[in-house]
């Protein structure tokens, strides 16, 4: 129907038909692009507006995120500082340990050392040291061959790593090894029997058969669980040069 009246529009009033036309026309363009104006206009006032409120609460926990790792950095990093001087402290810590520790052995074996006669009654020298018969029976009776041989594994593992290289310093390094464990429970056995026996005791020498008078003390006993030690661990390493005339402890 509308094709009916345009054509008998521009039939009877052509020029004013166009001119409607081109009015009709122009209006609905107008109409459109004042609406995508509209649409552009909306879209740059929300960009220019922009974080909206919920972006706003979002970008706020973010930076609040931000300062928190930044503060667990600081905090990471000012205990890996404190980490490094403690273990600096522990270093020194164990240096001075470690001094004493040597400062001990030598105390030690200094003592026993002044002890020659005592010594001499249960350590004999033979080009090495050799344990006597009398030294033997001390070490049964007193608890420092079972001490020893309950705990051989611990000592054993201290003396492999300082790993002695010749006969010299396996009997070196294994009295200063059983000295420096002088404190350790372990010994707690032979601490009790030095404490309640007499200061001089009487004993059967089994190398002459004769009584003997005998005086005793923990660094004296220590001496002779060194050279026991010694023989244990050359029997566990026969690689170490031979030792000339050894004769091992044998019950």
């Amino acid at each position: 129907m509308i094709d009916t009246i345009l054509e008998y529009a521009i039939n009877n009033w052509p020029g004013i038909t166009i001119v409607g036309i081109l009015l009709v026309l122009f209006v609905i363009v107008a109409w459109r692009a004042s609406k995508y104006h509209y649409s552009i206009q909306y879209t740059k006032e929300k960009v220019d507006n922009l974080p909206c409120e919920a972006h706003t609460t979002q970008l706020n926990e973010v930076r609040l995120v931000n300062n928190t790792v930044s503060a667990t950095n600081k905090i990471v990093s000012d205990h890996t500082e404190r980490l490094r001087d403690i273990n600096t402290d522990l270093d020194l810590l164990q240096k001075a340990v470690t001094s004493t520790n040597e400062l001990i052995v030598e105390i030690g074996r200094w003592i026993s050392g002044r002890d020659k006669k005592m010594i001499n009654t249960f350590v004999r020298k033979n080009s090495p040291y050799v344990i006597t018969g009398i030294g033997k029976q001390l070490l049964e009776e007193s608890g420092g061959k079972k001490a020893m041989d309950d705990n051989i594994d611990f000592f054993m593992k201290e003396l492999e790593i300082i790993n002695p290289k010749t006969p010299y310093d396996v009997e070196d390094q294994s009295i200063n090894t059983v000295f420096r464990n002088m404190g350790n429970e372990i010994f707690n056995p032979v601490k009790n029997f030095i404490y309640y026996s007499p200061d001089k005791m009487e004993r059967i020498d089994p190398d002459t058969g004769k009584t003997r008078e005998i005086e005793i003390s923990f660094p004296v006993l220590l001496n002779v669980m060194g050279i026991y030690l010694r023989d244990k661990y050359m029997e566990r390493h026969p690689d170490i040069e031979d030792m000339p005339e050894l004769k091992p402890y044998k019950p």
